[in-house]
């Protein structure tokens, strides 16, 4: 097949729709497709090594950091892609690039899948007018935007959920975005491990707990921080990384708990290749966020064996179990209770360990998550009738239906 993949965030940026998009685009490559992306940038071009069409647009980062919007098509653009002549596209936001994936679809007659990423009601914090958008007209949007979709793809339940609370009269599936898992699977050594932990003044006796990801105010990381404070042990220390809008107050909130440099720790941004290493280096995962649809940090870091201790969410149901890969607090109480036990009891440590390791390993790959979404690919084909006669893709369709789970 010829799948375009639609997203208005994609490289250079950094979040979870970009990880999810490349994951799935290496992911359909793998398995023999075409697969091109289509995404905005400072000027419309396309670039033949990274499969990449880029649509010229401008800064929107008053209401979202890093955000870019197309305020108009470029037709030499799309006729380029109207020439390659993709089966299928497949967006993945729902601002400026979803309206150009509705008029591909329309003007080359193909499906269109999307997949709802964002919760956007957890987001309102970045702009006041951006607020007073959602919180008035979201469902009323979200039906006219979805309504000539062919199929919606939510990351879990949760999500769904949200959407079917917004009376969404669409098909929706459930499929949780599977990730590469051999950079996690591969384990570094004691001494590297030992030398990363050092280089961040964390000693061998030291309970090392763990935040990964963008430090913006839906990541909740006020009470992880508060909680952190209110542990008594020295011996447990919190590593913060990445960056994000709230780095500095979370500084300043930091000085105000008492939370010296000798406990808590930002370490910035790393390389997104060096993440399974500081997975690796860590105890415990630390998360206090109720705004995930999916969480593709809990997977990682059960991926490499770390367990995770995260607030309780909805999303977490088929991720997390208590005690067996992690835990799920909802209060200070269960919070504390449970990093005493982990602390103290090295058995139930490894344990945890090597049950994050090994469901995370049987139940998250990229290559399940890819061969689910080509089925769905291939059913909305057949639905349409003509293009897959046309393009001669029905014998696939008996070949994936195993794959094809239905609500």
């Amino acid at each position: 097949m010829k799948i375009l993949l639609a997203s208005d965030a994609y490289f250079p940026m950094i979040n979870g729709v970009v990880i999810s998009t490349k994951i799935l685009k290496e992911a359909l490559e793998s398995r023999g497709h075409d697969v091109r992306v289509l995404t905005v940038g400072e000027k419309s071009k396309y670039l033949e090594d990274q499969k990449t069409y880029y649509l010229a647009s401008r800064s929107t980062e008053y209401f979202y950091p890093e955000a870019r919007v197309a305020f108009m098509s470029d037709h030499q653009l799309r006729n380029a892609i109207m020439a390659w002549g993709p089966d299928l596209v497949h967006s993945q936001s729902e601002f400026s690039i979803f309206l150009q994936a509705k008029k591909l679809s329309r003007l080359l007659g193909i499906p269109w899948v999307h997949t709802y990423h964002t919760a956007y009601e957890n987001y309102t914090h970045y702009s006041r007018i951006f607020k007073g958008l959602i919180d008035r007209h979201l469902p009323g949007l979200l039906n006219y935007y979805l309504k000539d979709v062919d199929l919606i793809i939510t990351p879990s339940q949760k999500t769904r959920a949200s959407l079917e609370g917004f009376k969404i009269n669409k098909r929706i599936e459930v499929l949780a975005t599977g990730i590469d898992l051999s950079p996690f699977a591969k384990k570094i050594s004691p001494e590297k491990r030992q030398a990363l932990r050092a280089s961040y003044g964390l000693g061998k006796e030291d309970l090392v707990l763990l935040f990964l990801g963008r430090l913006g105010e839906e990541k909740n990381l006020e009470e992880a921080l508060s909680y952190f404070s209110r542990l008594e042990d020295p011996r447990i220390k919190f590593l913060i990384v990445g960056m994000g809008p709230l780095y500095k107050s979370l500084c300043q909130e930091a000085k105000a708990l008492g939370l010296g440099a000798d406990r808590l720790i930002f370490a910035g941004k790393i390389p997104h290749t060096a993440t399974p290493s500081y997975y690796q280096m860590a105890d415990l995962f630390l998360s206090a966020s109720v705004s995930e649809t999916q969480g593709l940090t809990y997977i990682e870091a059960l991926a490499s064996g770390l367990p995770v201790l995260a607030r309780k969410d909805p999303c977490q149901e088929g991720v997390l179990e208590n005690n067996l890969n992690g835990y799920r607090y909802e209060s200070f109480e269960d919070f504390k209770a449970f990093i005493g036990t982990y602390q103290k009891d090295l058995d139930f440590r490894d344990r945890l360990s090597k049950t994050a390791y090994s469901r995370a390993q049987a139940g998250f790959s990229s290559q399940e998550f890819a061969a689910q979404m080509e089925a769905y690919y291939l059913e909305v084909l057949s639905q349409k009738g003509s293009q897959a006669r046309k393009r001669g893709l029905a014998p696939l369709i008996n070949k994936v239906s195993p794959f094809i789970k239905r609500a």
